[in-house]
């Protein structure tokens, strides 16, 4: 599209956009598309539609609904969805904004249809970009799933055979389940129940309707638990490996059982932490989503509720199935305290950062180590240190109590310093709707909620949250044919297999199996990697990086499962020279990772990665969230004031006041009935009776109180205006005494008997009814009452006392004495002061709860909305991560971060992902850390070592249940024969340590290397077991979990060994070993625990991510608490590990306690082969095992005991089984025996480390060392010599220390500073009473200064007094004085008087004279005027007959250029676009009101009266359309005729349809059977009589004007048609006889009648067939053309007539010669007419040429310039052309243009005139539009009004001249200085000379006397309107000699 055009679309694009009141007419659809297909930048476009300051949603909504045609579909909307789905626009940062923008269109009517008509109709080439859109719709709309018209676009789209088929059908198959089993289903894993059996309740149990979270489809399950799912009794859907469930489509089936086995091993456990409260709520039926409210009423406790630890140990337990089973013991154990279980809860504020959230403090349990500390330090030391399991972040909490729903909400704020507070409190993001956020906000500030409690649920929905997110976005499985459909592997492209032989040749030292293993891995595209431990599966992963990274351009993603191996890997990655790494996510401990961590790498540039529009953006979002927290801000001032209006008061003040109540009523009664006791006896009050006075009011209400109907008044004026009128006072509303009285309980409810009102208030209702208004309301009943439940349900129509007479009048005195007097006639007690205080407190607190309700309501909406925007500013930063992570050519993080940044390493189009330990990550972490760009899967793993971590046993393999969740990926893959590589020779173990698991791995070999490895120091074996028969503890004995009944099956404890172990890891440090050289393992929490207890008395325990994460999930519920890891050393420490957490580590020495000791066999999942292989294998030199023999030997399980079986026999044949430990003395070589079976036998026997014997080796300082004999530190450096020695001290005194001390301490010196001590404590005695003294002595001082102060005072008053008396004597003096000037004075003035009188008399004579005198001139004067007036009018009518010539000239030349232009228009009418042109440029004419000149100039273009009415109306733009007329569906078959040109049937149709009165022939109806008839008559060639006409109109736009627009709008179309023709062939069938006027009249009348056809509503709105449209088109075409060839020369009257063709042309070849040395000139030629223009400008390029020539000043001369033009002419494109040649021409600096309009100058007034003025002062055009709304407005009295200039500078320039008069010049005036006002504006602007001729005679003037110079002066009185005058007037004239001949002075 040329650039003219695409700038206009620009125009119409952000008028639209930032008008919201523009009109969007249907056919402006397609150009709103093309202006957004024409967007540069496609970021600031998403941004742009997605504002809430413009209106693009709703634009682009109108634009895909106003056109359903396939043409505009696949010429519009399918580019659209091409321009969407750019990469620009789908990276993270865009996601959210255009998510929204694609589900605004989705919802538009219509649109779905649209595209599948266009997909079937073959208009689309290419329909990929409707399978994204609808790609994208159906993963986030979750309605769309079950949509009919996606699900028929999706059909279209596959027999279409798109490529999104696939992905469409994966998305939607999951909406509904499918009950046929004859697909195939993944590769199946063989269970322990039988191998690919369907379970008979698999067939019966389907998805969807248990609870409100039970769907069908995966992808609508909300991740987070719901209420009702909690306590829904019913088993889970949960689908098995061999289950029918989605079998049509395997990858479906595969996410879909991924997503419901993940997340229900993440729910089921979390669920047993208030299973207890919810076994005793079961019975309470099922609640809809709403109910799921916080409901607070005060009347339970939830200290009950019991935690669990999230495993069960047997197969029925957990959710569902078995709860009944256990619901009596746990709720025997429910009222035992708990540590998950924080009561009572507090709602406190509202916090935005980290995220929105609501502050929430709660009481600590007593157990809790925290609640039993004082100190708020120590509080917060231990929320840093040890508190981390508590409330940590990210935990998954749950607000519950008895009789109504759960709440659950995420930790997301956890600051020590909020924690360590009295009440420890944290921030909830609460999980709901906007009501229960509002609900649980509703009760921020107010009291504890005693009946709710915080039940800490789950502390790893982190680590699950974002993988299940993940898989409900996935839109199929990647590499599906290996991972899904068990195709063999195919081969890799990238990588072609001799570069791969090649780097084998080059690596020498890889044994066999490595080879193998490595030509295996880098040619498949999935590849397995088996490793026996020890094998080097790393070195093997890092060589493979290596590889690919040095030979090809792929990114790789390195994923592992924890992050301690994860850095491990990448730290090799960093040893094999490879520095392009990524380390994303923030838990590394490396510090060699540190600066590739995404955080250094994107740090200081975070800011300056975004776009120009994605700064914008961020800016734009960064200042709405600061005007959301101020609003949050205000919000909670509100509420915390309404929380404060039903705060109550002290009980002592409630009591006086109720008291004072009392009194005043009964005293009040009495007194009125003495007053009615004496009115019927008739008799008045004694003279002696003091006058009645009220007991004192009661006590004044509260602050809060006298601050509550500010709040309350306006509220209750609104929702309760009956109440509001019974407590307001009548004529003063914002008055609160009444409300005030109410709220003390008080009956009285009128302002009388002297009430405590406070004066202001009194005079306030001065002189006003005030009374409140009762009885009868809107809308009420005559009882008073309104007819609302307000839930008092006592207080309406209930009776009570109060009253008063028939009427009465008192007056009220006020406190300082203002009074006023009120009438009070007799009125009923209004209700509201019926009810007594309580019943008053409680509806008080009613209209409080409401008005609180509806600011957190507000007040959940600003946080949800806070929450979006600060996602979005997240994704925003995002975008630097993402261009550190498109050049990085490796990629680190674990399973769960892959899953977390999903989006910005969507962006590094990674192709290869590797994973390690791959067996141990279940499949779905897997499976989200593929994308569609993954080219090559390499997983290394051992699938014979332990399997993934399952928290729900009967989720796990080994439970049967068939659902198999802990089977790897990995693992299914190599079970169902996969193709893959094992390693074979391990290079870790030394060989008795590798026969262990020899069986388990029979082609194992071991590595000369591990034949090297040296012996166990203190030992007499390398390899032992320690047996022994103490058992493990059982019930309330196990240690930290004795409290939990569930732990003690699922966590055992042995102490015996804990001892042992304790005590063999002291003496192996004894020995010499280090803490990286140890490792203590245990396959239980509990015994881990007690390790680290006992552990942490003499070592620091080292304890590692994982681990901890179990710890304190078992700490939460069982009550323990984890030891602080101090040691006396610091430098010793070990590390304690559980079997399952230290996979794949290795340590030189290993010490493991199996714990499980016992007669019945019970090896629980110690039994395990998996596990046993994993703790067998992890010692490199030695490993030390402690456990029970015959236990092992007697496991129940056969695999178990199978397993220990072949361990034990290879143990024993060896002779490693022993009773103890095999101690050896290093020293001595002396052999320990008996050996070391206990802790008290290694103290005893072993108690340094070696043996028993005295070491007395001599130590440094000559004595003897007098240890036992010890292994370590066998050169003494670090050992202390006892001995005692004697010293001297540095005073000199004999002393004795320790030979190791330095520090002397000399008994001697200590006495000495006692003595001194006690002589400082005398001498600070003797200063304290000096200092005593002083002060006394001062204060005496102070007081004989304060007595002399007084005295002075006293003298200083004297001394005042005096001189007061000597002023009063003198004033005395004064006053007879002037007592004597005065009397002289009337004495003067009486003389003065009779003076007056004369010259009075004197003065009358003297005006009779004028008067006569006066007389004489005005006759004269008379006369005079007469002749003078006679000359005028001869001169005026000379004149007037001047300027009528002038103007009739002028006129016709504007109506011939007028006339021209719509003939111009006309003739480009004869395509679509210039029809369209016309009909917008006649639509413009109608819209600005002009109809009646513009009607009579197109009367005089097409040369029909009337008809430029009739084209103005039919273009007008209408509120409505019009009906469908209803004759149309009458002659719907005749038309239909017609369409089919079957001119004769359709005119025996219209023929016989004219006798019908429906269709008789008028010109009101849009179709005319008889005109149709007509039309037949001609197109058969049959005789047809005259041509319609149209109604009579008249010509002139007076007569045109009284006809009403419904009148002209009711021609007919088929009238325009006939006309059309008949002057068609009129004007075909041209005879030589016709002059040339004739033919042009027929084709102006043709153009016009076929122009009015088109135009027609009736024809726009398609009522009439095509083919007639077609026929006129042809007219127009025609007859338009001729029409435009008038328009090359002018006709013969108007200005420039008689110039010839030719002369024209040369003009034009001259213009066209200069423009071709100017760009601006060039510009301008290509504008259609405008010929006075074009000539102006280049006179212009003429004279300022000539201006250089002759070396003159460009400045002298004036560029201002007017510009008129109807709408659309083309005013701002000629503006910028004109700037555009100033600059060329040098007149301006720079073609800069600044635009505005007359609307904004006059809102913006000279302000915004400066600004514009302020940016062109260098040079530049400002260009105003719509100018005429510049001049002043005229109100009713006929003043002027609204002149913005003149509004602006009166003020200053009348400031400006008063100045100059009166203090430069000199002079006073006190008159009114009228410089610059509206009255002076209207009257230079209603002198004629400006407006008539003036112009015209300074030109002829100027130009006939070359020597004349003329200087225009104006005064300090015409600073505005005639100087601007002035300069709009010279300005235009042209360049006459000397520019400065016409100055200009001020």
């Amino acid at each position: 599209m040329a650039n003219g055009q695409g700038s206009v679309h620009r125009q119409f694009f952000d008028k639209v956009m930032k008008n919201g009141h523009t009109d969007f007419q249907t056919h402006n659809a397609g150009k709103f598309v093309a202006a957004i297909l024409e967007y540069k930048d496609p970021a600031e476009l998403l941004y742009r539609m997605t504002s809430t300051q413009e209106h693009g949603v709703r634009r682009l909504r109108a634009a895909l609904t106003s056109n359903d045609s396939v043409a505009f579909t696949s010429t519009y909307t399918v580019p659209l969805l091409e321009y969407l789905g750019c990469p620009a626009l789908c990276r993270g940062s865009c996601k959210m904004s255009l998510l929204a923008l694609l589900t605004e269109m989705y919802h538009s009517p219509g649109l779905l249809a649209c595209l599948q008509g266009a997909l079937e109709a073959q208009a689309i080439k290419d329909a990929a970009p409707v399978g994204w859109f609808l790609l994208s719709i159906v993963t986030s709309v979750e309605d769309s799933r079950t949509n009919p018209a996606v699900l028929s676009l999706a059909a279209a789209l596959k027999a279409r055979g798109d490529n999104s088929s696939k992905s469409l059908d994966i998305v939607l198959l999951g909406a509904s389940v499918l009950s046929n089993t004859g697909g195939a289903g993944p590769p199946e894993v063989p269970a322990a129940n039988g191998a690919g059996l369907v379970a008979l309740e698999d067939l019966r149990v389907q998805p969807g309707g248990r609870h409100n979270n039970d769907h069908t489809d995966y992808r609508s399950i909300s991740i987070m638990i719901t209420s009702e799912e909690a306590l829904c009794q019913q088993q889970p859907f949960l689908p098995r490996c061999s289950d029918p469930h989605l079998s049509e489509s395997p990858e479906a089936a595969l996410l879909d059982r991924q997503f419901r086995l993940l997340r229900e091993d993440m729910v089921g456990p979390s669920e047993q932490s208030f299973t207890p409260w919810a076994s005793s709520h079961h019975h309470q039926p099922q609640q809809s989503s709403q109910e799921g409210r916080l409901n607070l009423s005060p009347s339970h406790s939830c200290s009950h509720l019991l935690p669990s630890l999230p495993d069960a140990a047997k197969p029925n337990a957990g959710r569902g199935g078995g709860r009944q089973q256990q619901q009596s013991q746990q709720l025997q154990q429910s009222q035992q305290p708990q540590r998950n279980v924080y009561h009572p809860v507090r709602v406190e504020w509202v916090q935005l950062k980290p995220r929105p959230c609501v502050m929430v403090s709660v009481g600590l349990p007593a157990s809790h180590r925290a609640a039993r500390m004082t100190k708020r330090e120590e509080r917060e030391a231990f929320w840093n240190e040890s508190g981390k399991g508590t409330l940590p972040l990210d935990a998954l909490v749950c607000l519950a109590g008895p009789g109504h729903p759960m709440l659950f909400a995420t930790v997301v704020r956890r600051d020590p310093k909020e924690l360590a507070m009295q009440r420890p409190m944290v921030g909830l993001v609460i999980n709901g709707s906007e009501a229960d956020v509002a609900d649980v906000l509703s009760h921020m500030g107010s009291a504890c909620l005693a009946d709710t409690s915080l039940v800490q649920v789950s502390t790893s929905f982190f680590s699950s949250r974002p993988v299940l997110r993940t898989l409900q976005g996935m839109q199929c499985v990647p590499l599906a044919e290996e991972l899904v459909h068990g195709q063999p592997p195919q081969p890799l492209t990238y990588l072609p297999a001799d570069v791969v032989e090649e780097e084998l040749a080059k690596l020498e030292s890889l044994d066999a199996s490595q080879r193998t293993a490595m030509r295996q891995a880098l040619t498949s595209r999935v590849a397995l990697t088996q490793g026996p431990p020890g094998t080097g599966k790393t070195f093997m992963g890092v060589l493979m990086c290596d590889i690919i990274v040095r030979r090809t351009n792929q990114t790789i993603l390195c994923v592992c499962y924890t992050n301690h191996a994860l850095d491990q890997f990448l730290e090799a990655l960093l040893d094999m020279g490879i520095t392009d790494i990524v380390r994303m996510g923030s838990r590394s401990k490396s510090k060699r990772l540190e600066p590739y961590s995404m955080r250094e790498l994107t740090g200081p540039t975070q800011n300056n990665s975004r776009s120009q529009a994605e700064s914008s953006r961020f800016y734009a979002l960064k200042d709405e969230m600061t005007a959301l927290d101020s609003r949050i801000g205000k919000l909670l001032d509100k509420v915390a004031g309404h929380n404060a209006l039903v705060s109550k008061p002290s009980e002592q003040l409630r009591q006086q006041q109720q008291q004072a109540l009392l009194q005043r009523e009964q005293a009040e009664a009495a007194h009125q009935q003495r007053e009615r006791k004496r009115a019927a006896e008739g008799r008045r009050r004694p003279w002696y009776e003091p006058e009645y006075e009220p007991p004192p009011p009661p006590p004044p209400p509260t602050a809060a109180e006298m601050q509550q109907w500010a709040t309350m008044g306006p509220y209750l004026d609104e929702e309760h205006h009956e109440e509001w009128r019974q407590l307001s006072v009548a004529g003063s509303p914002t008055t609160d005494f009444l409300f005030r009285r109410w709220l003390t309980g008080s009956k009285d409810h009128t302002p009388q008997s002297k009430n405590t009102v406070p004066a202001g208030e009194w005079q306030q209702a001065s002189g006003k009814h005030c009374i409140a208004a009762a009885s009868v309301s809107r809308g009420g009943r005559s009882d008073g009452s309104s007819g609302r439940d307000d839930g008092i349900g006592r207080w309406r129509g209930r009776g009570g006392r109060g009253g008063g007479g028939r009427g009465s009048s008192s007056t009220a005195t006020g406190p300082s004495g203002a009074t006023a007097t009120f009438v009070t006639p007799q009125l009923p007690v209004p209700p509201l002061w019926k009810l007594s205080r309580q019943e008053r407190q409680r509806l008080l607190q009613q209209w409080c709860g409401e008005l609180v309700k509806l600011d957190c309501e507000e007040l959940a909406k600003l946080l949800q909305r806070a929450d979006q925007i600060q996602l979005e500013l997240r994704s925003l930063n995002d975008g630097a991560n993402e261009k550190v992570v498109s050049k990085a050519r490796v990629i680190g993080c674990t399973t769960t971060g892959a899953a977390m940044f999903k989006e910005t390493l969507l962006q590094a189009k990674i192709g290869v992902v590797m994973v390690e330990e791959a067996a141990e990550i279940l499949e779905a972490h897997v499976l989200t850390s593929l994308s569609a760009h993954t080219q090559h899967l390499i997983m290394i793993g051992d699938h014979k070592q332990l399997r993934p971590k399952c928290e729900s046993y009967r989720l796990s393999v080994q439970s049967g249940s068939g659902h198999a969740h802990n089977v790897s990926l990995f693992e299914r893959l190599v079970l169902t024969g996969y193709p893959h590589s094992s390693l074979a020779v391990q290079h870790r173990m030394r060989p008795e340590i590798a026969s262990l698991i020899r069986h388990t791995y029979p082609a194992l070999e071991d590595h000369p290397r591990v034949l090297l490895h040296p012996a166990v120091r203190g030992l007499s074996r390398n390899v032992v077991l320690i047996d022994h028969r103490q058992p493990e503890l059982h019930g309330k004995e196990q240690g930290a979990f004795r409290q939990d009944t569930q732990a003690q099956t699922q966590s055992k404890v042995n102490l015996h060994e804990v001892g042992l172990a304790v005590a063999v890891v002291r003496y192996l440090f004894q020995q010499g070993y280090g803490s990286e050289q140890m490792v203590v393992l245990t396959p239980y929490l509990g015994q881990l625990l007690e390790l680290q207890k006992a552990l942490s008395q003499d070592f620091v325990v080292l304890v590692e991510e994982l681990d901890m994460r179990d710890l304190r999930k078992a700490m939460l519920n069982a009550g323990g608490a984890l030891a602080p890891a101090k040691a006396a050393n610091e430098q010793q420490s070990v590390r304690v590990a559980t079997i399952d957490n230290y996979q794949g580590e290795e340590a030189d020495v290993v010490v493991a306690s199996l714990v499980r000791s016992n007669a019945a066999g019970d090896l629980g999942f110690l039994g395990e082969p998996e596990r046993i292989n994993v703790l067998l294998s992890r010692a490199k030199h030695g490993m030390i095992i402690i456990g029970d023999t015959r236990t092992l030997r007697a496991a129940r399980s056969p695999a178990a005991r199978r397993q220990w079986g072949i361990v034990l026999d290879n143990l024993e044949s060896s002779g490693a089984v022993r009773a103890g430990l095999p101690a050896v003395c290093q020293l001595h070589g002396h052999v320990h025996m008996p050996e070391l079976d206990s802790p008290a036998a290694f103290a005893e026997r072993s108690p340094d480390g070696g043996c028993t014997k005295p070491c007395h080796a001599k130590l440094g300082c000559g004595h003897r060392c007098t240890l036992s004999c010890h292994a370590f530190d066998r050169g003494h450096a670090a050992v202390q010599c006892r001995e005692p020695v004697h010293d001297y001290c540095p005073e000199g005194h004999l002393v004795l220390r320790e030979c190791c001390s330095a520090a002397l301490k000399c008994q001697t010196c200590h006495e000495i500073q006692l003595l001194e001590a006690s002589e400082r404590r005398e001498l600070a005695v003797l200063e304290a009473a000096a200092a005593f003294k002083r002060k006394t002595a001062d204060l005496e001082k102070a007081k004989a200064k304060g007595k002399l102060a007084s005295l002075q005072q006293q003298l200083s008053a004297m001394e005042e007094h005096r001189a007061a008396r000597l002023q009063a004597v003198a004033l005395e003096g004064e006053v007879k004085k002037k007592a004597k000037e005065v009397e002289l004075q009337v004495k003067f003035r009486e003389q003065e008087a009779a003076d007056s009188r004369k010259l009075a008399q004197l003065a009358k004579d003297v005006q009779a004279s004028t008067r006569l005198l006066a007389s004489v001139d005005a006759n004269a004067n008379r006369e005079l005027q007469r002749i003078e007036n006679s000359r005028r009018s001869v001169l005026a009518a000379a004149d007037g007959k001047v300027v009528s010539v002038r103007e009739a000239a002028q006129l016709r030349f504007t109506q011939y250029k007028t006339v021209s232009t719509w003939r111009e228009s006309v003739g480009r009418a004869t395509t679509a676009d210039g029809l369209q042109a016309l009909s917008t440029q006649l639509a413009a004419c109608s819209a600005a009101g002009g109809t009646g000149e513009e009607a009579d100039t197109l009367d005089v273009v097409f040369e029909s009266p009337g008809l430029g009415r009739a084209l103005l109306n039919y273009t007008a733009v209408k509120d409505q359309p019009d009906a469908p007329d209803a004759a149309y569906q009458q002659l719907k078959r005749g038309l239909a005729l017609v369409q089919d040109k079957k001119w004769l049937e359709a005119y025996d149709f219209f023929h016989a349809a004219t006798s019908d009165a429906s269709t008789q022939i008028s010109s009101a109806p849009p179709t005319c059977a008889a005109g149709l008839a007509q039309l037949c008559q001609v197109k058969l060639g049959m005789p047809t009589p005259a041509p319609a006409t149209l109604p009579p109109a008249a010509s002139s736009s007076s007569s045109s004007s009284s006809n009403t627009a419904a009148e002209q709008t009711e021609s007919s179309p088929v009238v325009h048609l006939l006309n059309a023709l008949s002057l068609d062939a009129q004007a075909c069938s041209a005879t030589p006889a016709r002059g040339l006027a004739a033919q042009r009249k027929l084709d102006a009348q043709a153009a016009g009648q076929a122009l009015a056809f088109l135009l027609h509503p009736a024809v726009t709105a398609k009522q009439l067939p095509e083919v007639l449209s077609e026929e006129v088109r042809q007219v127009l075409e025609r007859r338009g053309t001729a029409m435009a060839s008038l328009t090359s020369a002018p006709r013969d009257g108007a200005p420039g007539g008689g110039r010839a063709k030719d002369g024209f042309t040369e003009e034009v070849a001259r213009w066209r010669a200069k423009a071709a040395k100017s760009a601006s000139l060039a510009k301008m030629l290509e504008l259609t007419g405008l010929d006075g223009i074009k000539r102006e400008m280049f006179n212009l390029y003429d004279q300022v040429l000539l201006d250089k020539e002759r070396k003159r000043d460009l400045k002298s001369r004036q560029y201002n310039i007017r510009f008129y033009g109807n709408p659309g002419t083309g005013k701002t494109t000629v503006a910028r052309h004109y700037a555009g040649l100033l600059t060329e021409l040098g007149v301006l600096p720079k073609a800069g243009m600044e635009e505005t309009s007359g609307a904004a100058l006059v809102n913006g007034g000279l302000t915004e005139l400066k600004k514009l003025l302020e940016k062109i002062k260098e040079g530049g055009v400002l260009f105003i539009d719509e100018a005429y709304q510049l001049n002043p407005k005229v109100n009713p009295q006929g003043a002027q009004t609204g002149d913005p200039i003149l509004n602006g500078i009166i003020a200053p320039t009348t400031s400006a001249m008063v100045n100059f008069v009166t203090q430069t010049v000199g002079w006073k005036y006190a008159g009114r200085y009228n410089a610059l006002s509206y009255e002076v504006n209207k009257l230079w602007h209603e002198d004629e000379d400006a407006s008539k001729g003036s112009v015209s005679q300074l030109r002829e003037i100027v130009a006939n006397d070359p020597g004349l110079r003329v200087l225009i002066a104006h005064g300090w009185d015409d600073l505005s309107c005639p100087f601007m005058v002035s300069v709009l007037i010279v300005d235009q004239m042209p360049a006459m000699g000397d520019a400065t001949r016409v100055p200009r002075e001020m």
